[in-house]
């Protein structure tokens, strides 16, 4: 499978991020965000915000970010890093819009306080590991019996800059 679409694949499951900014004080600060989109042809991770949050404060200081992604149950994860920009955008917004959004934004897409989160990847990494626990285990006890190192899956580094 391509590496795009592998990538695209494995966030569409996931959904949920760990995204990480830089607090006032230069301590990094991690924030539980869905994911609404990814648009695999610009390298744009798309996520919601209030524009009074403690991220959207983080961002407008420094525009750098991490998000984290795992999937235990199939073992992906997915780690990202680029440059992110705040945006008022009603129309995207809009596009983006689903009911779940409502119980933070009451006034739906035109909500003054919505802010978007348009994350441009600078890169990412991609842990793609067995999916069923028993082959994970029987890799590694072969491992620990004298065989070769356990074959955890793979490991694929994606540079978008």
């Amino acid at each position: 499978m391509e590496q795009n679409a592998e990538l695209k694949e494995m966030l569409e499951d996931i959904r949920i991020a760990m995204f990480v900014t830089q607090a006032a004080d230069g301590q990094s600060r991690a924030h539980p965000m869905t994911l609404q989109t990814y648009d695999a042809a610009t390298k744009t991770l798309w996520f919601l915000c209030k524009d009074t949050s403690d991220c959207a404060q983080d961002l407008q200081r420094d525009p750098r970010f991490l998000a984290t992604f795992s999937n235990t149950g199939k073992n992906d994860y997915v780690s990202v890093i680029g440059q992110a920009k705040l945006e008022r955008n009603p129309e995207k917004a809009t596009e983006l819009w689903n009911v779940m959004n409502e119980a933070w934004f009451p006034e739906g897409p035109q909500d003054p306080s919505l802010r978007l989160i348009r994350a441009e990847m600078g890169s990412a990494e991609v842990w793609d590991g067995p999916s069923s626990v028993l082959t994970m285990g029987l890799q590694i006890t072969r491992s620990l019996l004298g065989g070769d190192r356990p074959d955890l899956g793979e490991h694929i580094k994606m540079n978008f800059t």
